[in-house]
């Protein structure tokens, strides 16, 4: 599957230095297939370590044009450059595969679905490890501003849409076959699995774009691609209503007191200290969170860490 959207996570050697790792024992790697891509990794001569061109949480950039949109005013003219290789091939993020083990655990699910691992290792994926931390894997993620219902059938999403366009224009993504709803915005309307994954990403940025309060989207079924659109999916519906964000920067004089505190708060079982922690370290000590909880347990903790460490939020 190299080169392509498959990403391998293996035990570090010490090329892999802690600011590549997040101070992890192992390392990701991927070699991507786009040939531009490619041109760049030959010209430079080595690998390179670096972030993914989006912001953190938010629906991720399928192209250059997307990148410059959200990434403009961060980026120097005199340094930075948006090097355009036209629209994304897949749509989605590689898949993730955990091979540290004895059997290979799919952490992230992509283009290369559980069934080509199978096919290819004569070894079924097993469940993803709690303690490898890896990105676009928290519970509320890939998300737009707008917020997002699934449905499982055409039949449910016209109920939705018609209890939920009384309020003002919805957004439907949907296959082809299902016709547009009464007083709702198309969209998207992939005709199959992997154009879904194509043009997922496009479509919830065109409901941000068009200022729609929400999408309804019909889920795909299967065991291809499918697997990762519903993942993404399911992570872009998570109820952001009483949504906490915190901002932990290394360079803040209480930085180190307020890790403390979470780690406290972590080895007390607090899952959302946990995730937390999770989320600092797989974005190399510096990370914003936006996650959600029915009794805002996250938001009363980082209350109460601030108020503890003059955190501002």
């Amino acid at each position: 599957f190299w080169p392509g959207p498959m990403t391998l996570v293996l035990p570090r050697t010490r090329r892999a230095q802690d600011f590549v790792t997040g101070s992890q024992d192992t390392v990701a790697l991927r070699v991507p297939g786009h040939p531009v891509a490619l041109g760049v990794l030959r010209s430079f001569g080595g690998g390179v370590a670096a972030p993914s061109a989006n912001q953190f949480g938010a629906v991720s950039p399928t192209s250059a044009r997307h990148v410059l949109h959200d990434l403009s005013e961060r980026l120097d003219a005199d340094i930075d450059a948006v090097i355009d290789g036209g629209e994304c091939g897949v749509g989605l993020e590689s898949t993730i595969i955990d091979c540290t083990g004895s059997y290979p655990r799919i952490l992230r699910p992509g283009a290369i679905s559980a069934a080509d691992v199978e096919r290819v290792t004569g070894m079924a994926a097993g469940e993803p490890a709690a303690e490898i931390r890896t990105p676009g894997t928290l519970d509320s993620h890939y998300a737009p501003e707008a917020a997002v219902r699934l449905v499982e059938s055409s039949e449910e999403l016209l109920q939705v849409v018609s209890e939920l366009s009384a309020a003002g224009y919805v957004g439907v993504i949907a296959p082809e076959a299902v016709p547009t709803p009464v007083g709702a915005v198309r969209l998207s309307m992939p005709a199959t699995n992997q154009h879904y994954a194509e043009e997922l990403y496009a479509a919830l940025r065109e409901a941000d774009r068009l200022r729609l309060g929400v999408v309804v989207a019909l889920l795909p079924q299967g065991t291809d691609i499918a697997v990762a659109v519903r993942d993404r999916l399911i992570r872009a519906a998570v109820d952001r209503s009483n949504a906490a964000v915190i901002a932990l920067k290394p360079e803040h004089p209480n930085y180190g007191r307020l890790l403390a505190a979470l780690q406290q708060e972590a080895r007390a079982t607090n899952t959302f200290a946990q995730q937390v922690l999770k989320t600092v370290a797989t974005y190399s000590q510096q990370a914003v969170i936006n996650t959600a909880s029915e009794e805002n347990d996250l938001a009363k903790l980082v209350e109460r860490l601030m108020q503890e460490s003059e955190i501002d939020l």
